[in-house]
């Protein structure tokens, strides 16, 4: 429906085309996968009026739905959470929050708690309040210290939606 309207409201045209750019493999680590195996799904907690707070500055609330949100914690860290879900699921998240593809290359076939922990900053340089304060662990090297995971470059084809031509003011209704 929505590529319908653009197409008749701003007379979009696209064409997808493959290209060969970085792809990213998310592979186990020298010393194995740290993901440790889901429990399944946890129970809806109960509604609090109160929230509380872990050592990491992030409320303890139920885990998000698996759509690659990163969760700010008060202390400056970023957290990547997920309950219940696949090494894929996880691909995917680290795709969307690292702009890369990246595929499932673990091999792993079960589901996993995770949380991957880091700096904010290392998505957001600029908020760094000291110029000469160390720069943040990346967050590929905390992959590999917190989950056992690496991401392992190489050339690939991917698909990229091209846009031709699509007209600044909208049709008429």
């Amino acid at each position: 429906m929505l590529q319908s309207l653009l197409t008749e409201r701003f007379h979009l045209v696209v064409h997808r085309e493959s290209k060969e750019a970085d792809v990213y493999d998310l592979l186990p680590a020298r010393n194995g996968a740290k993901l440790k195996p889901s429990a399944g799904t946890p129970p809806d907690a109960p509604a609090s009026t109160t929230v509380t707070f872990d050592d990491n500055g992030f409320a303890n609330q139920p885990p998000p739905a698996p759509d690659g949100r990163i969760e700010m914690g008060r202390s400056g860290k970023a957290r990547i959470r997920g309950i219940n879900e696949s090494a894929a699921d996880l691909a995917n998240r680290l795709s969307y929050t690292l702009n890369k593809p990246i595929a499932d290359r673990t091999g792993l076939a079960g589901r996993y708690d995770y949380a991957l922990i880091f700096d904010a900053s290392v998505l957001m340089p600029a908020t760094r309040p000291d110029p000469d304060a160390k720069p943040p662990a990346a967050l590929e090297t905390l992959l590999q210290e917190q989950l056992g995971l690496r991401l392992e470059r190489h050339k690939g084809s991917i698909d990229v939606l091209v846009v031709d031509s699509f007209d600044k003011t909208p049709a008429a209704n």
